[in-house]
């Protein structure tokens, strides 16, 4: 269902079943935009009872943050309190001795995903158990997501080091005008600090100068509402073709 266009993406998955008719298979599709192009192809479909069955369900919304106007115009929008914030995470940053390791584009290796494996079992999640990198399905996951970004030149990471040692890292993909959020961990000694602060601070005003419009945070979470400017409602699709 990935594609510009998703009236053509509905067309081939529908020929894909159509092919072997002894087969009838259901999809969970995630992530459609509520009212979106996908969405009012899929409820078309639904209507005019060209599909066996269409089931809709709420999914997690979505956050994002605007770039339009660049990095100042998107600062200036935050509280006083806020702003403040930030600038006390980059001071105690830089006077930890905290420094930056950037990596983009085909400049990492395999080692460098090894760093990022490294650091989790130093986490705050990793030490209460809730940390993915926990499970192997989702090392696999995203260690091909990594290569597979990598390879194509969207991988944008960077790690904040302390005398040569990885203490923080935050790490994504650029899509055109769109950066989306994959990860973002440091080593829990560091949290008063502001780390992670720091590094999402860093990473705005990277992508803003590289043209980035749209930040995309991922799914909603109380700590990202300071950050975000949009909320994007979501929802969960059962199709049988």
């Amino acid at each position: 269902m990935i594609g510009p266009d998703p009236a053509e993406s509905f067309e081939r998955l529908r020929q894909v079943v159509a092919s072997d008719p002894e087969r009838t298979p259901g999809f969970a599709i995630g992530g459609i935009p509520a009212d979106g192009e996908l969405h009012r192809v899929l409820r078309e479909a639904a209507e005019s009872r060209s599909v066996r069955q269409y089931r809709e369900y709420p999914a997690t919304d979505c956050l994002s943050i605007d770039l339009g106007d660049g990095w100042e115009p998107w600062l200036s929008r935050r509280s006083k309190k806020f702003r403040r914030s930030l600038q006390s995470s980059e001071r105690r940053c830089h006077g930890a001795g905290l420094e930056m390791e950037f990596i983009e584009g085909k400049d990492a290796d395999d080692a460098v995903f090894e760093r990022l494996l490294a650091l989790q079992p130093l986490t705050d999640k990793w030490a209460t158990g809730t940390d993915i990198f926990q499970v192997e399905r989702y090392r696999h996951f995203y260690r091909q997501i990594f290569q597979d970004l990598r390879d194509a030149g969207r991988l944008r990471l960077f790690f904040a080091t302390r005398d040569g040692e990885d203490v923080a890292y935050i790490f994504g993909a650029v899509f055109g005008e769109e950066y989306r959020g994959l990860q973002m961990s440091y080593a829990s000694e560091f949290a008063g600090l502001g780390v992670g602060n720091w590094l999402q601070m860093e990473n705005l005003r990277r992508r803003a100068d590289e043209g980035v419009i749209r930040y995309d945070l991922g799914m909603e979470a109380e700590y990202k509402l300071r950050w975000a400017d949009e909320r994007h409602a979501k929802l969960l699709a059962f199709l049988v073709p």
